[in-house]
């Protein structure tokens, strides 16, 4: 009795290797958007919605110079995952199996997108905040969706549709105004998360 206290996740922000975001005018930063989606393979974090938003922002108007995307993942030890020697392999989308160099990846990417469906909290969103990426969240009122707002410090989309995902990602391949104001603010809003605080 009495012996467990629960407690609010946090990290220690001073271990997650920043990224460095350009403040030039835009039409000066001829930076690629570096969209980064990083899960096990498990069914419910879809990654193929991803890969179905990236083949359809591939085959729109958009120039595909001005994006790429990783996909980090773990093979998890259970059945119920996606193969990924299943899905179809898209142009723009480096892989990487379990990568050493996560850190890295995280800091040249721009956007970080999140497919899980009503994810409990999301370690991975909190930490690419901290790293100072936009993100990219379901509005399925999970913990994330309740805690940051459309357009402030992150951008939501409607969960499980993939349109509405390829939506959200022209957004900031277009606007990268909104890029950099939504990654500033969700790198402050993780600020909140710090382990000196929440332990």
């Amino acid at each position: 009795k009495n012996k467990y206290i629960s407690f609010i996740n946090g990290i220690d922000c001073s271990t997650i290797k920043t990224k460095e975001i350009s403040t030039k005018n835009k039409d000066e930063n001829k930076e690629k958007v570096g969209f980064l989606w990083a899960a096990s393979l498990l069914r419910w974090k879809h990654v193929e919605l991803f890969i179905a938003a990236m083949t359809k922002l591939n085959n729109s108007a958009i120039d595909t110079d001005k994006y790429f995307a990783n996909i980090c993942y773990i093979e998890p030890q259970t059945d119920a995952y996606v193969d990924v020697e299943n899905l179809d392999k898209v142009v723009n989308i480096q892989w990487y199996a379990d990568p050493t160099n996560l850190n890295d990846i995280r800091a040249n990417s721009s956007v970080f997108i999140s497919t899980s469906e009503e994810e409990p909290f999301g370690l991975s969103i909190l930490e690419s905040m901290a790293a100072g990426l936009a993100i990219v969240i379901p509005a399925d009122n999970a913990y994330w969706d309740q805690h940051l707002t459309d357009g402030y410090d992150c951008v939501k989309y409607v969960p499980n549709n993939m349109e509405s995902l390829v939506q959200a990602l022209t957004r900031l391949v277009n606007d990268p105004d909104l890029l950099l104001k939504t990654a500033q603010q969700a790198k402050r809003s993780a600020q909140k998360y710090c382990h000196l605080h929440c332990y």
